[in-house]
């Protein structure tokens, strides 16, 4: 698969790729259950503007919205929940995000969470499945729609992030992902 390296200033700020299929929204997930996947209550999950899914664009994640940074920093992956809940539609990982407020620099904070219950700082699979459907849910007639992310891993408190960003081209049926080099 061709990747395409993104400079600003003459350094390397990410890659840019074409994700291996369009977007699948596979099955839906009682918030609750996505909450106990990573030791969050109900109430840490957003479901306005879409509930927790599995997603797709080749590699299937639980993909499910956090209410607040707050939310995505405290979670903790929780063995029960995981088995009670994963595997489902081929998903044995799970994406947590939450979008950041208007005046951030980024767009989008998240943490993926393997079923060894190990965190992976850079989930381009999922990043990239979550890009679309935010994509498909904005419903913009733009041609082009950028997404900065900010990917997280615990090691110790706060959480840590690193950049990188997704972007979907609207008039084309595959989405556009690109994390940090």
């Amino acid at each position: 698969m061709p990747v395409a390296l993104l400079r600003e200033n003459n350094q390397v700020i990410g890659a840019e790729l074409l994700a291996p299929h369009p977007l699948s929204r596979l099955g839906f997930i009682p918030h609750e259950g996505a909450a106990a996947c990573l030791s969050l209550s109900g109430d840490d999950i957003l479901t306005e503007n879409n509930a927790p899914q599995v997603l797709s664009v080749g590699l299937p994640f639980l993909v499910a919205e956090r209410a607040s940074r707050n939310a995505l920093a405290r979670v903790v992956p929780n063995r029960a929940g995981f088995d009670r809940v994963l595997p489902v539609d081929g998903a044995r990982s799970v994406y947590a995000y939450t979008r950041a407020a208007p005046d951030d620099s980024v767009d989008i904070y998240a943490r993926a969470f393997s079923p060894r219950l190990c965190e992976d700082p850079a989930t381009g699979s999922a990043t990239a499945a979550t890009a679309a459907l935010l994509a498909e849910i904005s419903k913009s007639a733009e041609r082009e729609l950028r997404f900065r992310f900010v990917q997280g891993w615990k090691w110790g408190d706060p959480a840590c992030w690193s950049p990188g960003f997704a972007k979907r081209r609207v008039a084309r049926s595959r989405s556009m992902s690109a994390a940090a080099v």
